[in-house]
């Protein structure tokens, strides 16, 4: 394990209903475009980061949503959620906000709280599946009444090798982009497995 600490990393994505792994490219702050502006996110460490909109318009000025580390920003029918990593006393967790209001005005309210903190996530249907730096959750359901955190793994094998994405092959099988190679996870069995490309691209059937 400790020679992939200093290992390319590697990205995973779906394409044509199949899970395509390549090297991974630049890291990118998490940003949502929707039909009324773009939500924009940052996560500077112990300085903080911020969650702003920045409405559509040659004249509009940005608005702060919320201070704080910003992890990832998606959307589900037409709804908008946030993942924040929370650092208290060298402590890291992590929270899930929705956000509300209008784009004149925008707020927020807490969906979930989480033990660690959260590194990426990804959407399928009306969940969001979560990677943290040891660890992994989906919530569920996002939409329609109270969510649900189900801990898949809470010690997950790629500690340390800094997950980079998510993709969702189907309800019980997730890929999680990682340094040095990426995880097969079977949610039903709540085991994960590492793999390691021996090419820059992999096509998994």
């Amino acid at each position: 394990m400790r020679r992939l600490y200093d290992s390319p990393a590697y990205a995973v994505r779906t394409a044509a209903g199949r899970v395509v792994v390549a090297p991974a490219g630049k890291a990118r702050a998490p940003q949502l475009r929707t039909a009324a502006g773009t939500f924009q996110g940052s996560d500077h460490g112990e300085w903080g980061g911020r969650l702003v909109f920045v409405p559509r318009g040659p004249r509009a000025r940005p608005v702060l949503v919320k201070e704080g580390n910003i992890r990832a920003v998606f959307q589900v029918q037409g709804t908008v959620y946030f993942l924040e990593r929370d650092l208290v006393d060298f402590d890291c967790r992590g929270r899930l906000y929705e956000v509300t209001g209008q784009p004149s005005r925008l707020g927020y309210v807490l969906r979930a709280r989480f033990a660690q903190a959260p590194v990426v996530a990804a959407v399928a249907g009306s969940d969001a599946f979560i990677a943290f730096g040891g660890g992994f959750a989906i919530v569920h359901p996002l939409l329609g009444r109270p969510a649900r955190v189900e801990t898949v793994l809470a010690r997950a094998l790629w500690a340390g090798l800094s997950p980079n994405s998510i993709a969702v092959a189907g309800p019980d099988t997730v890929y999680v982009g990682l340094r040095g190679g990426y995880a097969r996870l079977d949610v039903a069995a709540k085991l994960a497995h590492l793999y390691q490309p021996r090419t820059g691209l992999v096509e998994v059937r």
